[in-house]
């Protein structure tokens, strides 16, 4: 049966849900979290270099150097897919079997 308080009830559901889509959506995305990571990086180095003693230069950057063993040259934000293992491959097709 439907009845008013039903109604008020639905187009409740509907306004909450119109109004956390947004933030859900615009808060969840790798991009975001990276860049987040590294502005608070930033504000901390900047913080902890204060003395004159410790002044980082003034081209320093937060990004992995590409000399180093560390370095990835894949997409941060959007690294690729891990290739697949053979043997498990080989594994699941010889139990399929």
């Amino acid at each position: 049966m439907y009845t008013a308080r039903s109604h008020h009830r639905a187009v409740s559901f509907l306004v909450v849900f119109v109004l956390a889509l947004p933030v859900a959506w615009a808060g969840c995305s790798r991009n975001r979290y990276y860049c987040q990571a590294d502005k608070e990086a930033k504000c901390l180095i900047a913080q902890k270099s204060n003395d004159p003693r410790w002044t980082t230069p003034p081209d320093f950057n937060i990004d992995m150097d590409p000399r180093s063993r560390y370095h990835d040259d894949c997409d941060q934000v959007f690294p690729p897919m891990p290739e697949d293992d053979p043997l498990l491959i080989a594994t699941c097709n010889a139990s399929m079997a």
